[in-house]
């Protein structure tokens, strides 16, 4: 028997932020496909921005970032009264 595959909330909002382009392209095509409404931003400043106004579900953040950086994008959300309780994953493809 083959089975459905059931996609995720369409009015699930997601934030991915990058400075990649390519891993933000890579980032968006996964949400996509599985069903999400996905926005990308290219910073910490623009990404903090956009979710003043999108108010997202789960923000997706890269750590190294020139400017604000993922580490600050995380403290700003914990301190706005608004978003203060948003999902925030930060991810890195660092190797130490």
């Amino acid at each position: 028997m083959v089975q459905e595959t059931q996609l995720a909330d369409p009015l699930v909002r997601v934030l991915a932020v990058n400075d990649s382009p390519y891993q933000l392209e890579q980032w968006r095509d996964l949400f996509d496909a599985c069903g999400y409404n996905s926005q990308t931003a290219s910073n910490g400043a623009v990404a903090l921005e956009m979710a003043e106004r999108l108010h997202p579900d789960l923000i997706i953040s890269d750590v190294e970032m020139p400017g604000m950086d993922g580490l600050a994008l995380v403290d700003a959300i914990r301190r706005h009264p608004e978003l203060h309780d948003t999902l925030v994953v930060l991810a890195s493809g660092l190797r130490r």
